[in-house]
């Protein structure tokens, strides 16, 4: 009976091994000079990233003709019906405008048009992630388990034949020490400071401490919160200078038109933060902790 029982986990142990190999096996492709890896093991949208993420690799989107065309013959190869997520997702802005964009940044409509001829209904109503079938590109919830594609920026010789990653993009339009993301350039200063003092080494930079402007951006503030230190709220661009209550962002901006989702508080502080959890809050000026910085994205 032992002997039965071992057995059982030993193959459970090789079989889950065996998954995840076979999982994580990317084929070259020349056409497009990048390996490409069909994930057929169902995911939600936010876990078929960080899966991608994970390979160093990027959540695969028709962006390009030969991107289409790959994504296309894996489609098809398996089920014509089955659609894949792709890796775009919506951003809500503050005038209610809501874009999709890759993980690379591409907004929807920048696709060729081939791919745009695909389009049957983009209502954010119908869901904020988007998939694709051998037909058609249509809205759906981002908590559907559907299979996805991942691909890789180096080609066969070992090269980077594009800047672009899952996360964050590092180009010559931010500044020094800053990195481009879909909703502009940051950088993280780990030196305690003051709010005041903090606020004039954004302003010394040539930017200002990050205004939140919707979700979207709040949510890629936040993950700089995964670097070090860690559990510490982070100086933001909001204050309330007239120590009334009336919350402002740094640029003047009433909370009604950013974003302004706040943690539990009693309101007795006059500067603002965003915690490790995403939420905002007030916080004792003086008090010196980390601090954000954003930038306009520069000419290139």
């Amino acid at each position: 009976m032992l002997h039965s029982i071992y057995a059982v986990f030993l193959w459970a142990i090789v079989l889950s091994v065996t998954i995840d190999i076979v999982e994580t096996k990317y084929v070259y492709r020349p056409e497009i000079q990048r390996w490409v890896s069909q994930k057929k093991i169902v995911a939600t949208w936010q876990n078929a990233k960080q899966k991608c993420k994970k390979e160093d690799a990027i959540f695969a989107s028709p962006i390009d003709a030969e991107i289409l065309k790959i994504m296309k013959y894996y489609i098809e190869a398996n089920n014509y019906s089955t659609p894949y997520f792709l890796g775009f997702k919506a951003i809500h802005h503050v005038d209610g405008d809501v874009q999709f964009l890759s993980v690379e940044g591409v907004d929807l409509y920048d696709m060729p048009d081939t791919a745009l001829d695909m389009i049957e209904k983009i209502d954010p109503f119908e869901g904020e992630c988007l998939s694709m079938d051998s037909q058609n590109i249509r809205a759906v919830s981002c908590e559907l388990r559907l299979p996805y594609i991942c691909y890789t920026n180096v080609t066969a010789n070992g090269t980077t034949n594009i800047t672009s990653t899952t996360k964050k993009v590092e180009r010559s339009s931010c500044g020094t020490g800053y990195t481009l993301y879909p909703t502009g350039c940051y950088k993280a200063h780990y030196v305690y400071q003051s709010f005041r003092n903090a606020k004039r080494t954004c302003e010394g930079e040539g930017g200002n401490l990050v205004v939140l402007n919707d979700a979207e951006e709040a949510n890629i503030v936040k993950d700089l919160h995964s670097q070090p230190p860690l559990n510490v709220s982070k100086w933001i661009g909001l204050e309330d200078q007239s120590r009334m209550g009336d919350w402002q962002s740094i640029k003047g901006n009433h909370l009604v038109i950013i974003y302004s989702k706040w943690a539990d508080s009693t309101f007795t502080q006059h500067c603002g933060v965003i915690q490790t959890d995403g939420l905002i809050n007030d916080f004792k000026c003086g008090n010196k902790i980390p601090f954000i910085c954003e930038q306009d994205q520069q000419s290139s």
